[in-house]
């Protein structure tokens, strides 16, 4: 998953993985799942309905490793 901040609006997306841009953080399924924009932004979650099986198979890998 990745993450941009736009700071002039307030804005976060979060979106899947693309080219590589060096204004984009990287985060795996798990914290993008638990990520909580700054008090008083507005979060765009643009991931897209893939993004549900990938957090579904990572936190079975993390139940049955824990």
């Amino acid at each position: 998953m990745a993450l941009s901040f736009d700071y002039a609006r307030g804005h976060v997306r979060l979106e899947a993985l693309g080219d590589s841009d060096p204004h984009v953080l990287d985060l795996c399924a798990l914290h993008a799942e638990r990520f909580d924009p700054p008090r008083g932004w507005t979060l765009e979650d643009a991931r897209g309905p893939e993004a549900a099986f990938v957090l579904a198979a990572v936190e079975t890998d993390t139940a049955l490793a824990g």
